[in-house]
């Protein structure tokens, strides 16, 4: 049984290092090898990694992996980031993560904010995540 999750563990880990390297993903060995170690390299950090390094997005993947040992949704924020982003809208990452783990779903409530279709039903959105931190380009 140990030698099993041994081999599963192995084989998830190769496939996002695998991603991180063949994306490019500027982050060395000895930090892959920590991120194993504390098992905080998961498919989701992968990708989140991979899509903040594409986008251009400033990012830290200190702050990246607090957030996933935290048990945050990282892709989330990560998703969120690059649509403030192409709205031409500024926020703080910090905000983003506080809102992830106080359980709002960042993303969607987001998205349903630029489209306008749930602008009734939450209100406090507005005041509450685009509050004084976000900012016009």
């Amino acid at each position: 049984m140990f030698y099993y999750y041994l081999v599963v563990w192995g084989e998830m880990s190769i496939a996002n290092v695998i991603v991180l390297k063949s994306a490019k993903v500027p982050i060395s060995f000895s930090r892959i090898l920590g991120m194993l170690m504390r098992k905080s390299l998961t498919t989701d950090m992968a990708t989140a990694l991979t899509l903040a390094h594409k986008m251009n997005l400033e990012y830290s993947i200190d702050s990246y992996e607090a957030h996933v040992l935290a048990g945050g949704n990282i892709v989330d924020i990560v998703k969120t980031k690059v649509l403030l982003k192409l709205k031409n809208k500024a926020y703080s990452f910090q905000s983003l993560v506080a809102a992830d783990l106080a359980g709002r779903p960042v993303f969607k409530l987001t998205e349903q904010y630029f489209e306008g279709v749930e602008r009734d039903k939450y209100p406090e959105y507005e005041s509450y995540l685009l509050k004084s931190e976000l900012v016009e380009k």
